[in-house]
């Protein structure tokens, strides 16, 4: 049997270390294997609530590319798992194929998947975190903080992506292309960071030159977790989190945040939900009413 490895959002990013281990156990048993970067997102969460019909677009694109190569899909996340399957069913659903969908809508995800943010991370972690962390590793991690970017956004972004004069950085990433606006500290870290560099080169490198891979980001953020004495379960993307969450409470419209980090007004709302309700509050505090 062949099969194909669809790595999905989490393989790549927020759990990459499953990644490597699938593809570590798969060779070590000498099973037939093979890697499509042509794949995209299965649309969980953010696609799913929006527009369920491109939802269906998106992985009926990925079997096609599987079916392509002959293949049967490996997949490593359950949520990618069960929107693909359910995927399928709608679809055949959709066309008369079946009779009835009862079965598969009473089906839940795993209890806690897609659970609001637990972990947030205050000022003083993330300063403790910024003061271990050093060279190349300290301007991904300081920039990560700043934009609220994806680890593999940024580490595919290239110099001629950042507008030091418009104050924006083009980026691409599970939710497409876009333009995210930089605050002034912003562009002036990155203008330091890509001082001579040419716009062809990467907008963040390693310490050697070399562009940032992967997995590459686990093992300095381990460290510098630990010996920030932070959470354990502290991650690159709890940088995004943290982002997301001061600008919340700074008052920044949920739309601008959204579009600016590359995600929709729903899924903050399901997952900041309770600083937007603080905002909110606030809000009505500053209405003097009879």
């Amino acid at each position: 049997m062949k099969y194909s490895l669809y790595p999905g959002c989490a393989g790549e990013a927020t759990a990459k270390e499953a990644w490597l281990a699938t593809r570590s156990v798969l060779g070590f048993l000498g099973m037939d294997v093979s890697e499509n970067n042509a794949y995209s997102c299965c649309g969980a969460g953010i696609v799913d609530e929006e527009d369920p019909d491109f939802e269906l677009t998106l992985n009926a694109r990925n079997f096609a590319l599987a079916e392509k190569e002959k293949r049967d899909i490996v997949v490593i996340c359950n949520t990618c798992l069960l929107t693909m399957l359910k995927a399928a069913l709608n679809r055949a659903f959709k066309d008369g194929e079946v009779s009835d969908d009862t079965a598969w809508r009473r089906v839940k995800p795993f209890e806690k998947v897609g659970a609001n943010r637990e972990l947030f991370l205050t000022d003083q972690q993330v300063r403790r975190l910024l003061d271990h962390t050093s060279g190349a590793f300290h301007d991904l991690v300081k920039v990560g903080i700043l934009t609220g970017a994806r680890y593999g956004e940024l580490i595919t972004a290239k110099v001629a992506d950042f507008d030091p004069h418009e104050g924006t950085l083009k980026l691409s990433g599970k939710t497409g292309n876009r333009t995210v606006y930089l605050s002034d500290h912003t562009v002036k870290v990155l203008k330091q960071i890509t001082a001579d560099k040419l716009p062809k080169a990467y907008l963040m490198a390693r310490d050697d030159g070399d562009p940032w891979g992967p997995s590459h980001q686990f093992r300095p953020m381990r460290e510098a977790v630990k010996a920030a004495r932070l959470p354990a379960e502290t991650i690159y993307y709890s940088l995004r989190h943290y982002h997301v969450s001061k600008a919340l409470k700074a008052g920044m419209p949920a739309q601008v945040v959204a579009e600016n980090t590359g995600t929709s007004v729903r899924m903050l709302e399901k997952h900041y939900g309770k600083f937007m309700k603080s905002d909110r509050r606030a809000m009505m505090n500053g209405v003097e009413l009879a």
